[in-house]
């Protein structure tokens, strides 16, 4: 196992987990249902369990193509249905005359109620609407808590229909001499690259839904970068160079 796991640097604990897990459902023969996990990390229980020992491994989000997922495994002979993945997705109403919500300020609305990461999944703001997926078990205390997001009410009631992750990007093209991160946070970001250097080393940017601590670790065509407290960006390599020699990149930042 730790010989396995050298293809999973930075990810050892969270594998060592998933394994447990494996185990347990192989040993008890009844499937296991997860919190929200990112794509990065429903990509290793993938990796990790496959179809191996007669388990499959199923994903959904609450919301279609939904970033954030919850995942059940499960012994191959189990049909899971949407419902076991408990999932609850509410719809809040506010009023976009007097007040403009983010995708920050439903976070932090939901952060205020001591609510862990894991419990919640996709947010999504929309003109007098935002959505957002949580763990069917917080619903209820969801719904007599929350009142307000930033400075505006919110009407809160339970989504009845299917919604749809469709982010919405404002792209700008910049050109950069290299794409080493550092290089690119400092470009998309308008930073320096000493403080671009601070953010990757104090663990505060992710590539991928990973973080990354290397300055020098190369970027790649449709990456997605975050970098706390800066925002979220998706990178796009034009191929094309400028008159300078360098190469021309598109920044699409997430609304």
């Amino acid at each position: 196992m730790e010989k396995y796991l050298e293809h999973y640097s930075g990810d050892e604990a969270f594998c060592r987990m998933i394994v447990s897990l494996k185990d347990q459902v192989i040993e008890k023969n009844m499937w296991h249902l997860t919190p929200f996990y990112n794509p990065h990390e429903v990509a290793i229980i993938e990796r990790l369990i496959g179809h191996q020992d007669d388990l499959v491994v199923y994903h959904h989000g609450g919301i279609e193509q939904a970033e954030m997922q919850r995942v059940i495994i499960a012994p191959s002979f189990y049909v899971i249905e949407p419902a076991d993945f408990e999932i609850t997705v509410f719809e809040a109403h506010y009023p976009s005359k007097f007040v403009k919500l983010s995708h920050r300020d439903v976070l932090g609305a939901l952060m205020s109620l001591g609510l862990k990461r894991e419990s919640y999944g996709d947010i999504l703001v929309k003109e007098e609407t935002c959505y957002f997926a949580v763990d069917a078990k917080m619903a209820a205390y969801i719904r007599e808590n929350l009142s307000k997001i930033s400075r505006g009410s919110i009407h809160l009631k339970v989504c009845e229909r299917t919604i749809t992750n469709e982010p919405n990007f404002r792209c700008v093209t910049r050109p950069v001499a290299s794409f080493r991160l550092d290089v690119i946070i400092a470009e998309l970001f308008h930073l320096s690259r000493a403080e671009a250097k601070r953010l990757i080393e104090a663990s505060l940017v992710k590539v991928n839904y990973k973080e990354v601590e290397q300055c020098h670790f190369l970027c790649h065509n449709n990456d997605i970068i975050s970098v706390r407290r800066h925002g979220r960006v998706l990178l796009r390599d034009l191929n094309k160079q400028n008159r300078k020699g360098k190469y021309l990149i598109e920044g699409c930042y997430y609304q």
